[in-house]
């Protein structure tokens, strides 16, 4: 795959996709009374999520990134980069499902150390019929920002190739949601 077209994409499947991790001290539960029978109580706090990759790993057609959630529910995935706007964390404690919106796009080319770079940031909201385990049925909104780096092949006269496929690449996604759950 060419170079300019391997950026693309994965900078796109990497924003489609949410990190969470959060710190538990800012958590809130509230008891919401009764419901069929059953009481449920509803938790709301931050998760923070994040992860980066880098080597062939981050070179692969869908990169697999290892993330760390922390906050209300804190957990591990292994998370495959979609392609699209709505992506599912396929987490220890369950998935989370959440659409991408309003996404803005930054590139970057340095034609001295044949270094390209793309961001691409936007807002996360969780799909709550979607998710599942501990987060189904989770509400919220937030943050994702995701941050491809990679090095372009050179010409033999030492101009850089971004055409080519790159030769190094790194791939990070952070993300801040809060999250209501009910339990």
């Amino acid at each position: 795959m060419k170079f300019g077209t391997r950026l693309s994409a994965l900078v796109v499947a990497a924003t489609s996709a949410a990190l969470l991790t959060g710190g538990p001290a800012l958590a809130s539960s509230s008891h919401h009374g009764q419901f069929g029978g059953r009481h449920h109580h509803v938790i709301s706090g931050p998760e923070f999520i994040s992860g980066s990759l880098s080597g062939p790993g981050a070179l692969a057609t869908t990169p697999v990134i290892p993330l760390k959630l922390r906050g209300i529910v804190p957990t591990f995935a292994l998370f495959p980069l979609p392609s699209g706007n709505v992506a599912t964390i396929p987490t220890q404690a369950g998935n989370l499902t959440v659409r991408l919106t309003n996404k803005v796009t930054t590139s970057s080319f340095n034609h001295f150390t044949c270094v390209a770079s793309q961001t691409v940031a936007g807002r996360l909201i969780v799909l709550p019929f979607a998710s599942g385990g501990a987060f189904r049925g989770a509400r919220g909104s937030g943050n994702v920002s995701v941050y491809f780096t990679a090095v372009a092949p050179r010409f033999p006269n030492g101009r850089c190739n971004f055409n080519g496929t790159p030769v190094k690449a790194f791939v990070s996604l952070r993300a801040f949601l809060f999250l209501i759950l009910r339990r």
